[in-house]
């Protein structure tokens, strides 16, 4: 046993598994070979005399089927190596989407959003927030959050097209929730694989107001060219408590995701981990982050973050 262990101790697990089943294979083959004989032998008894010549036939025609079968497994196994696994996944990938079933409109609008997502991936993500004004009659305190990323376009000959969804909301806080807030902004700037950029776009003509407890639900068409880039941004405020947990997150894979906050008011803010994020599958910053009035740090840096995993963390005056 020690000795088996010793000689697959440096295979993966697929070589094993190949080899056992090829084992499996020959020994079944071997099995169904030596019943046949004997039923031959059971119903043809002249048949079953022995001679030299006709051991060696039988042994002979055994090894080259057996060899044959060797040879046909090793190159199937060669020709499984003859490309890389990425290419695989895209194989598998291409084949659940057109295996689908057509009339299931929602399978088939799951299936379109995740390949969208892997038809490109943000390099660069920051969410800045900004706290700037103090109510206190409210106790509550104004925040700017600007969000930017930088997505990629993974496909070098096709261009990459995507409504993205742009959802805001703010909880009702004490005398602002009528008017809680504004979407601002909502920009983007393309380039192509040349590094030529193209005119800014505004995707918001006006400032849309925020009511509490209502969310904002908007979207924006994405057009990256060819193994291009396109610079995404959005801004908006809203009055919070003085005493919050915040959520932030990428919709698609993230190579480089930052948190910066501002502290602009006269208040001492202390950015500490979310004391108790009840989410199944999040990511909580770690240390306490004091901020005089004026000063700015970077509070929390990840890298390769996955989509639909939030990053929060608590804001307290």
């Amino acid at each position: 046993m020690s000795f088996r262990i010793r000689f697959f101790a440096g295979t993966s697990p697929a070589v094993r598994r190949g080899l056992k089943s090829v084992a499996w294979a020959m020994f079944l083959s071997l099995g169904a070979v030596l019943l046949c004989y004997a039923a031959v032998w059971k119903f043809y008894p002249e048949a079953a005399t022995f001679s030299p010549n006709r051991v060696s036939a039988f042994v002979d025609s055994l090894l080259a089927g057996v060899v044959g079968f060797a040879l046909l497994g090793a190159f199937a196994y060669l020709g499984s190596l003859r490309k890389p696994d990425e290419d695989a996944i895209s194989d598998r990938i291409a084949y659940l989407y057109s295996a689908r079933l057509e009339e299931n409109d929602s399978t088939r609008e799951f299936l379109t959003e995740e390949l969208m997502r892997l038809g490109a991936v943000i390099r660069s993500a920051e969410s800045r927030y900004s706290f700037v004004e103090f109510d206190v009659p409210n106790n509550v305190v104004r925040v700017n959050v600007l969000i930017s990323m930088t997505i990629v376009n993974m496909m070098r000959w096709d261009d990459y097209h995507q409504r993205m969804p742009v959802r805001v909301m703010f909880d009702s806080v004490s005398g602002h929730s009528d008017h809680i807030g504004n979407l601002i902004r909502v920009e983007t700037v393309s380039c192509d694989s040349s590094g030529h950029y193209g005119p800014k776009k505004s995707h918001l003509p006006h400032p849309v107001p925020l009511v509490g407890d209502q969310r904002h639900e908007g979207s924006v068409e994405l057009e990256i060219p060819p193994h291009g880039e396109l610079r995404y941004e959005y801004e908006y405020e809203g009055w919070v408590n003085t005493d919050d947990n915040f959520w932030t997150s990428a919709n698609r894979f993230a190579e480089r995701f930052t948190i910066v906050v501002t502290n602009l008011v006269s208040q001492v803010l202390s950015i500490e981990p979310h004391p108790d994020p009840k989410r199944p599958a999040f990511v909580n910053i770690i240390g306490n982050h004091p901020l005089n009035s004026g000063e700015s740090t970077e509070i929390f840096v990840i890298e390769n973050l996955r989509p639909s995993v939030p990053v929060t963390f608590r804001a307290k005056f």
